[in-house]
């Protein structure tokens, strides 16, 4: 009868409940395969190849030997991956168009035949081909068979996105590649294939071009193509993504109609920054739905904005939907005698990290004291000149939540950040240049790119790695987090000779512990990281860490950090397990944290020796039932039964071909964008009537290990009343900060 009784709730609450899937926290990007195919079997293969990845919003088919997709449906996707097998429509226009769509910030992967074809119709033409946008040297034919596979990865290159998680690819018997290894300024080999020719070519001066020379038609429709189960798919997903950088909306309520172009123009010559867009809030409110098609809004104003509630509620929903904020001036404070600045729930939900009470302006200032000098939002940061204007925050007041990165010369504030949103910046400046106004900042000192580092912070978060370990392993760790380009910076802490301070703490946004030796102080490494997970941080615990290892008795957080912060309790746990294993069951293969995570072994596979966890959801184990990842229910923290550094730091280590580095990337973001949310099994950002039906289908099992390990939100082995009783005191919220 009670069992019924649940049933009937699940049903009533399915029906009132909002659909779950508006709450997802991560903007996929949307990518166009521009394939010059007669064959329609052929683009649907590769279309279902990349779909089959998980990776992207939208992978969609334009036939380049019918037509060709203009600038600006090109603009509506993050990246593009061209290919001939047949003659483009219009050779000249394409290129032209793809040329505009490379220096307006897009990504484009180009791949065999089009970089290696002697058919002028089956080459790129127009401005790509005159305005040096190719990577190989064109025209130098085709080379098929034998069958080739990918040649070993050479160390400078062994964490480059392209070939993350590329463990095998075997090109089929026609293996089919470009002839020539002739390579244009700018570019660099990646990966060849086993003869010599090249497979994968990126550019140091374009960072959005990738060149594959590849076919990317795979065994599964074309006899003699890249072999299906081999990570061809991979290989071209990577591409995309590396050529993928934030997507911005400039929000902008102004006076002018040449100030948002030159700021448009500053972002865009760092490099930085994808596709931007710019928006009139003068006259109108971005809707949410507009916003989330964007990975951050840059807002400012010096007029005063269309509707300032409305604009504060939206910009406050984007953030907690995950989306990047930065404010400048005057949307910071204000604007001459105007309140030009969002208000609505962005200002009474405490979003706001500057004071909005005015502006020093007329009064020449420069940069001033830098509080943390490695900050990303000071990369590259040596002069910056605000010109005679020098509009700037009268207000050196910050909300409670707000870390002070730099100060104008005068000690206002320059660039701020928040502990509570990873994805909110504030900038005390007016962003136009004096390439529009002779009074604004100079052009000529370093403003694009503190205005391009603070977009991108707010898109890819601050991390530090905090270990015990000597030689080779921290900057093997450093090396792969770096190189998967999901980062803003990534910084160490050798936590075996000293403690990190709070002020250290306080400006990253999540860190990954790892141990190999005691720390110098485990009670406080311990206590600082409680305090710092208590006012927003996100911790990642990783092998030795969260094992008591008898050899080293404080390689592992203590102080306050046992028992409520622990997600693998060391309470009875023991020495490491160091025998080989792989990668064993995925419980959740759609959590963020599993995404793309589908191989890993170790010859020693270092883990905790127990699969016990302490109120935490169960993501995967090691193929002999042992934890490899598990997700708090109550604070920002992941446990990884894995040891960071790979076999290039030690051939015990987890194999670097594989996907160590993607869980551990994937582990970092999710503490950083997800907010505890306990009773939500499916990981999609709130307590609804799919986790109810979840666990109501495993109640009264033994979970650990098990198909229902996700389930125990009390982590007590058992799925029972009080496993419920978490979900239903959650039921129907929405996780935010």
């Amino acid at each position: 009868m009670i069992k019924r009784g649940l049933w009937l709730m699940t049903f009533v609450l399915a029906i009132v409940v909002a659909s779950p899937e508006a709450l997802a926290a991560f903007r996929k990007p949307r990518v166009l395969l521009a394939g010059a195919e007669n064959t329609a079997a052929y683009l649907n293969d590769v279309q279902a190849k990349l779909n089959g990845l998980g990776w992207f919003a939208a992978v969609d088919i334009f036939n380049t030997a019918a037509g060709t997709p203009s600038a600006a449906t090109l603009r509506q996707y993050d990246a593009v991956m061209v290919w001939s097998r047949d003659s483009f429509s219009d050779a000249t226009t394409l290129g032209s168009n793809l040329a505009d769509y490379v220096d307006a910030g897009g990504g484009v992967v180009v791949a065999t035949f089009a970089n290696s074809e002697t058919i002028a119709a089956r080459q790129l033409g127009g401005r790509w081909a005159t305005g040096g946008y190719n990577l190989i040297t064109p025209g130098g034919g085709n080379t098929f068979g034998p069958a080739q596979s990918m040649a070993a990865i050479s160390a400078a290159n062994d964490a480059d996105l392209l070939v993350n998680g590329v463990e095998t690819f075997n090109g089929g018997s026609s293996s089919f590649r470009p002839t020539t290894t002739s390579l244009l300024p700018g570019a660099f080999v990646v990966a060849n294939w086993t003869d010599g020719k090249l497979l994968a070519v990126a550019s140091t001066t374009l960072p959005g071009r990738v060149d594959l020379g590849m076919f990317p038609v795979s065994s599964t429709v074309l006899g003699g193509a890249w072999t299906a189960s081999t990570d061809g798919a991979r290989l071209m997903g990577n591409a995309l993504l590396r050529t993928i950088r934030p997507r911005v909306l400039l929000v902008a309520a102004e006076a002018s109609t040449t100030f948002p172009p030159d700021v448009v123009a500053k972002l865009r010559s760092t490099g930085k920054i994808g596709i931007i867009d710019t928006f009139d809030a003068q006259t109108a409110t971005p809707t949410l739905a507009a916003l989330l098609t964007y990975d951050a809004a840059l807002v400012y104003s010096n007029a005063t904005f269309n509707n300032p509630g409305a604009l504060g509620d939206v910009l406050a929903d984007y953030t907690d939907r995950g989306g990047g904020v930065v404010l400048a001036v005057g949307a910071t404070s204000g604007f001459l005698n105007g309140p030009y600045f969002p208000t609505g729930r962005f200002q009474s939900g405490g979003y706001a990290i500057m004071t909005p009470a005015g502006l020093i302006t007329n009064s020449a200032a420069t940069l001033g004291a830098v509080a943390y000098l490695a900050h990303p939002i000071m990369a590259g940061v040596v002069t910056f000149s605000g010109g005679s204007f020098s509009a700037r925050p009268a207000s050196t007041v910050l909300a409670a939540h707000g870390t002070l990165i730099a100060s104008w010369s005068d000690g206002q504030p320059l660039a701020a950040t928040s502990v509570r949103f990873p994805n909110r910046a504030d900038l005390g400046f007016f962003p136009p240049s004096s390439t529009a106004d002779g009074r604004f900042w100079n052009a000529a000192t370093d403003g694009a790119k503190l205005l391009a580092n603070t977009v991108e912070y707010v898109v890819k978060p601050y991390v530090m790695f905090i270990h015990s370990s000597g030689g080779s392993v921290a900057p093997n760790v450093q090396g792969r987090l770096q190189g998967l380009r999901r980062f803003s910076a990534v910084t160490t802490f050798d936590a075996a000779a000293g403690t990190p301070t709070a002020a250290q703490l306080r400006p990253l946004n999540a860190v990954l512990l790892s141990s190999e030796a005691s720390y110098s102080d485990a009670v406080s490494l311990g206590n600082r990281l409680a305090d710092y997970v208590d006012a927003g941080g996100g911790v990642v615990v990783s092998t030795f860490a969260n094992v008591t290892n008898p050899t080293y008795p404080s390689s592992w957080p203590l102080g306050r950090w046992i028992p409520d912060y622990q997600v693998i309790p060391t309470a009875g746990n023991g020495s490491e397990v160091t025998t080989t294993a792989s990668l064993g069951s995925i419980f959740q293969p759609g959590h963020p944290v599993m995404l793309g995570v589908s191989k890993l072994s170790a010859t020693n596979a270092f883990r905790p020796p127990i699969s016990t966890l302490a109120s935490a959801t169960r993501l995967a184990n090691w193929s002999d039932g042992l934890t490899l990842a598990a997700v708090s229910t109550r604070k920002r923290r992941v446990d990884l039964g894995l040891f960071p550094p790979s076999n290039t730091a030690s051939s015990n280590y987890w194999n670097t071909r594989q996907d160590g580095a993607t869980l551990i990337g994937n582990a970092l973001q999710w503490v950083v964008n997800s907010t505890p949310c306990p009773g939500d099994i499916d990981g999609n950002g709130a307590v609804g009537a799919n986790d109810l039906t979840i666990l109501l289908g495993c109640f009264g099992q033994a979970v650990t290990p098990g198909t229902c390990a996700p389930v125990d939100l009390d982590g007590n082995g058992t799925v029972g009343a009080n496993d419920l009783t978490i979900l239903l005191g959650n039921f129907g919220a929405a996780c935010t900060r």
